[in-house]
């Protein structure tokens, strides 16, 4: 039997390659995740972290939105989030749509091991503050407190941080300095 030459690895270069010269290369436009109730969302991103809302909440019904997340006689409410220029999209699944199933939650064990999880990272300024405030508001400390990050702090780009949920069990690593 002959050996067979390797396939070419050409699909690996990286997306900008195959893109004309004034697109540029891809970029982060929005962070977006589905939520049990996009206002009380909001209101634990907007007074825990200081998040601004972008615009009222818009309310769609199935349509090209619908199909291009796989729910196509879905309802959704969508509502945009801002800290500086970046954008955190929250969508509530108002009717999954005929034959849809609902949505479960975040299982409360999920954590780093397991592939579902994903998490955003925020610098702030004062990490006790911000603790104490968004378990006020429904957070769930997964760390045991801050961590002093000594020797991974030049990767992790902080000498200290601690691990959350917010109230729907998405995770939030908060850093300082």
């Amino acid at each position: 039997m002959q050996k067979r030459p390797p396939p070419s690895l050409e699909y690996l270069s990286p997306i900008s390659r195959f893109l004309p010269a004034s697109h540029g290369p891809p970029h982060l436009r929005s962070i977006g995740f589905s939520t049990g109730d996009v206002e009380a969302s909001a209101g634990f991103f907007v007074n825990a972290l200081g998040f601004e809302r972008h615009g009222d909440a818009l309310i769609l019904e199935g349509g090209p939105y619908g199909e291009l997340v796989g729910l196509p006689g879905a309802r959704f409410k969508l509502l945009r989030l801002m800290i500086g220029a970046e954008v955190l999209e929250l969508t509530e699944i108002l009717d999954p749509g005929p034959g849809a199933r609902l949505g479960r939650p975040i299982p409360a064990d999920q954590g780093i091991q397991d592939l579902a999880h994903w998490q955003l990272r925020l610098e702030v300024a004062d990490l006790h503050a911000i603790a104490d405030l968004a378990e006020a508001l429904g957070g769930r400390l997964i760390s045991p407190g801050i961590v002093e990050l000594k020797d991974q702090a030049a990767f992790i780009g902080a000498t200290r941080a601690l691990q959350l949920a917010d109230p729907d069990g998405h995770q939030l690593q908060l850093s300082q300095g």
